[in-house]
């Protein structure tokens, strides 16, 4: 964690504000992190915490900061097989652009 958290910080564009965390029991269950460009970087939810809305919350929540910021739009991506994550994200508005692969 030491050396992935202190690359983040040396990054012009993280802002640690751009991370949110969902926790049950103490322990980190879903995390989504931004980048300030506007980009989603990394939206993980545990396995067993899947399909909870947990994924939809986090995600909802970095497009309201980002868009707080002025950003006029949000990008992001996954694998071409990813079915489940493109499926929760054109729920929320987002549209397939390219496809590589």
């Amino acid at each position: 964690f030491d050396q992935w958290y202190g690359g983040l910080l040396a990054d012009p564009e993280y802002d640690p504000a751009l991370i949110g965390v969902a926790q049950a029991g103490g322990e980190v269950v879903a995390c989504c992190h931004c980048w300030t460009v506007p980009f989603i970087k990394d939206l993980v939810v545990e396995r067993e915490w899947r399909r909870r809305g947990l994924g939809a919350a986090l995600l909802t929540i970095a497009i309201t900061k980002l868009k707080a910021r002025a950003a006029p739009f949000v990008d992001l991506k996954t694998d071409v097989d990813n079915v489940a994550a493109q499926s929760l994200y054109q729920r929320l508005g987002f549209t397939i652009v390219e496809r590589i692969g």
